[in-house]
């Protein structure tokens, strides 16, 4: 035993080295493909939406629906992209952006309508505009998936299919929770 602690202490610290640099580089190529991987992430919004989200955080009401406006404004997007043969080239890849962003805003917009229902606000009115908004908008993605024999549809056929689900379940909820609000809030008047 008394060999071996001896046989320990008498390796040179210039072993470790090579140890050391085989760890630094490995967290290099770590941190460098991280940055990478943040490069290619888009954000659904841009700084002047944040802002007014952000300005109506204490507004269940308004914020649902700027949510509700924000959808809005990326389904016409989409729509016009995806209809006008203007945009021909290079467009499936904008269509894919455009159908991850009303993903991730429908999704988010969800999780403001849960936080609002368990503090037991009324939400009768955005839920309105949220069932209006989302019953439009889910024909108009059917449709589009009916015509996935375009020719760049591989590209964003997977983002339309989880944005149907994302619509889809977020409008069957809000037909669920906007019913529920009506028979909860029915004696109550709005200001």
């Amino acid at each position: 035993m008394t060999k071996m602690l001896y046989a320990w202490r008498k390796r040179e610290p210039t072993s470790l080295l090579p140890q050391l640099l085989v760890a630094g580089a490995l967290l290099v190529m770590i941190l460098t493909a991280y940055e990478a991987s943040a490069e290619h992430r888009h954000e659904p919004l841009n700084g002047a939406e944040v802002e007014q989200l952000r300005d109506a955080a204490q507004e269940p009401e308004e914020r649902i629906l700027l949510y509700v406006k924000f959808i809005k404004s990326r389904a016409g997007s989409l729509e016009q992209l995806y209809s006008d043969p203007r945009f021909e080239p290079g467009r499936a890849s904008q269509i894919r952006d455009l159908l991850e962003d009303i993903d991730q805003l429908v999704q988010e917009m969800d999780d403001n309508i849960d936080g609002y229902a368990t503090q037991r606000t009324d939400l009768r009115k955005p839920l309105k505009a949220v069932v209006e908004m989302e019953g439009g908008l889910a024909p108009k993605l059917q449709a589009m998936k009916q015509n996935t024999d375009l020719p760049q549809a591989q590209t964003y056929s997977f983002a339309l299919r989880s944005v149907m689900e994302s619509v889809n379940d977020s409008l069957g909820n809000a037909r669920q929770l906007l019913q529920e609000h009506e028979t909860a809030f029915k004696n109550t008047k709005k200001k």
